[in-house]
């Protein structure tokens, strides 16, 4: 018996990791999810090619190539900290390009909405089956552009998808002529008609930036791909915020307010979750590990932790998100090492005693919120994996390991003693119906200590004076 393990099985099984996630226990972990599910949008599926249709479908004849430029992002010009691009395609010579865009910097999305058509005449049966649709993304200069990164895809594979479409994809960049040919250089989601003899044309429109995201990038075959396993583990989280409270701020039901808390985390097409956990004395334990597949070179840059609280009627409410760069969490790999990062991780969020559309998008965007809600204590290291897994797993609940776990992290960050002082003096510029009606309070917040300046205590046009000073020893 030949136990030889073929590349095609060992691709199968990772293009299954991501592609799609593991079925069995990723997909999983969108139960409960009421944020999604209130989205109101899905996912364009992934098309693949129809079991009749052929290459040899194609016929002689005109062919018309219609493509929408729907975004770019993470565009890197080498030796500059912005790009101004242009986006260019050619197919047999045809030539067709969007218009320049400028300073856009490395880590931006950059809407495009620019549609660009090829008209290709007169092909024979086997021009059209050999046809390759290039795109290239320049850096424009004032004298001369230089050369981002560029993909190459067969028209034919676009014709074989259902409607002759291949639609909100993401085409990651290389430049085949640099020293590391194997550097996404960027993305560029397009979706693409190819319409032959006798074809209708099928409309393009733009897709949300959440529908493009959830499908996975193609990259340039040149680019050698390499596999690594993620772990995080969490612990267990301090000071969550309280949710469900009625209107006398006691919980629904007329229980001690509380959270019933669980932690998803989101990377590309892979989501995973804890269990839940009632808080109980300011702490919930979970004491569980999630394992996410990372292909290098990534094609997300960014792992996404959330907290949500579990509700048994109505949709589960998100508490609060947090962004893990995934090069920080390569980075602990560097040489081999296999680092690992044990640390306290500071959720912030809305103002929990505030509700509404600002509050809902300060816990989306914790690089805008205004307060904290809480700490997890996680730990998160990679290491090489040849079958990286897409799983969770429940640590061993050893309550004596608990506790040393909880005085070594202790023990490494010793809390420590600080003099706060603080001086409030005025606002300048505020709208006009605000400062007249004299609602402008300032609060400051370290932690769950804070600090308020009250009211103003005079009001004049755009301008209010608050005169306050606050201090404090912790």
């Amino acid at each position: 018996m030949n136990s030889t393990r073929s590349e095609d099985a060992d691709f199968d099984e990772r293009s299954r990791l991501f592609e799609g996630g593991d079925e069995g226990e990723a997909a999983a972990a969108g139960e409960g999810d009421g944020e999604e599910a209130a989205a109101g949008e899905q996912a364009e599926p992934e098309v693949e090619l129809s079991a009749g249709a052929k290459v040899g479908n194609m016929k002689a004849g005109d062919y018309t190539i219609h493509i929408l430029v729907q975004n770019a992002r993470n565009l890197i010009a080498d030796g500059d900290d912005t790009c101004d691009p242009v986006i260019e395609f050619d197919v047999n010579g045809v030539t067709g390009k969007t218009s320049q865009k400028n300073d856009i910097t490395r880590s931006a999305t950059t809407k495009i909405n620019e549609h660009v058509f090829l008209e290709l005449k007169g092909l024979t049966d086997v021009d059209a089956r050999n046809a390759q649709l290039k795109m290239k993304v320049v850096h424009q200069g004032f004298f001369m552009s230089d050369l981002v990164g560029e993909f190459e895809i067969p028209v034919s594979k676009v014709y074989n998808m259902a409607d002759h479409c291949m639609l909100n994809q993401q085409l990651g960049l290389n430049d085949p002529e640099a020293e590391n040919a194997s550097e996404i250089k960027g993305f560029v989601a397009v979706s693409i008609n190819v319409q032959g003899p006798d074809d209708e044309a099928h409309e393009l429109n733009m897709a949300s930036e959440k529908v493009i995201m959830e499908k996975v990038p193609l990259i340039p075959t040149a680019i050698k791909k390499s596999y690594k396993q993620a772990y995080f583990r969490f612990y267990y989280a301090q000071n969550l915020p309280t949710m469900d409270m009625d209107l006398t701020g006691g919980l629904l039901g007329g229980e001690k307010p509380t959270i019933d808390a669980y932690a998803k985390i989101k990377y590309g097409t892979c989501q995973l979750k804890t269990k839940v956990y009632t808080q109980k004395d300011e702490e919930v334990v979970w004491m569980q590990e999630m394992l996410l597949p990372i292909e290098i070179p990534v094609k997300t840059h960014t792992i996404q932790i959330q907290v949500y609280d579990h509700d048994t009627i109505g949709r589960d409410e998100l508490c609060v998100s947090l962004d893990v760069p995934i090069e920080d969490l390569l980075s602990l790999d560097q040489g081999g090492s296999h680092g690992h990062m044990l640390r306290w991780i500071n959720l912030y969020g809305g103002p929990n005693d505030y509700s509404g559309a600002t509050r809902d998008w300060m816990n989306r965007n914790p690089d805008k919120a205004s307060e904290w809600k809480g700490r997890i204590m996680a730990e998160y290291f990679v290491e090489n994996a040849k079958y990286p897994k897409a799983k969770m797993e429940d640590l061993q609940k050893d309550r004596a390991k608990f506790e040393k776990l909880k005085a070594d992290l202790a023990e490494t960050m010793k809390e420590k003693e600080y003099y706060v002082i603080g001086q409030i003096s005025s606002g300048i510029a505020l709208p006009d119906e605000d400062t007249e009606k004299n609602k402008y309070e300032i609060k400051v917040s370290i932690g769950k200590r804070s600090w308020s300046t009250g009211k103003a205590k005079q009001n004049e046009c755009n301008y209010a004076r608050w005169d306050h000073q606050f201090e404090e020893t912790f």
